[in-house]
């Protein structure tokens, strides 16, 4: 990983990350960012990179299931790939009387490429056995939204608000659908005070029915 300032406003991050698994063999991962300060209060970010996920039967389905049923993955099954980008805006306002208040706002978009399915049969060999297997989906799972926040901060009080809006959606075998377990709307709120050595905090965080 290097970054290059192209001066003090200025700067570009390049990375490259090279994984070797025994059974799924060499996976090469770039990752490229670009940052930008226009001034002392407005600043932005323009990320993209890629990952991969490794198969394994700990998903969802197979807690639901109690993994009963759930068989091995097959070796024909591939890892998960991804590539995704992110547009961070960041405003930092000018202190006023001790008060700091930071804003941002996120744009991301990530797509996945053969997305993990669970599928469910029932073995003829024994009556009422369904079991689960996991293949590659033939299509790719995409999700995109953004993230609002702002931060506040005065003489040790602290309050955060983000609220996140994804759209999370499948396509396969040509039909689209909505990525189940997501939920569309996500709000977070956290109230902090510290003072030397003593500090307090409350999360709370809402999820909107799926």
């Amino acid at each position: 990983q290097y970054i290059y300032n192209f001066s003090d406003k200025t700067s570009i991050e390049g990375g490259f990350r090279l994984d070797y698994n025994n059974i799924y063999k060499v996976y090469p991962l770039p990752h490229v960012a670009v940052r930008q300060k226009w001034n002392d209060i407005f600043t932005t970010r323009l990320n993209v990179g890629m990952g991969y996920k490794l198969p394994t039967i700990f998903q969802d389905e197979s807690e639901e299931a109690r993994f009963i049923g759930v068989q091995p993955i097959a070796v024909s099954v591939k890892p998960e790939l991804s590539l995704g980008g992110t547009i961070d805006l960041k405003v930092k306002l000018p202190n006023f009387n001790g008060l700091n208040v930071t804003i941002n706002q996120l744009y991301f978009l990530t797509h996945i490429f053969r997305p993990l399915l669970a599928q469910t049969y029932t073995d003829s060999t024994c009556l009422n056995c369904q079991q689960i297997r996991y293949t590659n989906a033939n299509g790719y799972e995409q999700s995109g939204g953004v993230e609002s926040g702002i931060q506040l901060s005065y003489r040790g009080i602290a309050l955060s608000l983000i609220y996140v809006l994804t759209d999370n959606n499948l396509m396969v075998d040509n039909v689209r659908s909505i990525a189940p377990l997501t939920s569309k709307h996500i709000v977070s709120i956290f109230a902090g005070y510290e003072i030397k050595n003593f500090s307090i905090g409350l999360d709370a965080y809402y999820y909107s029915p799926l």
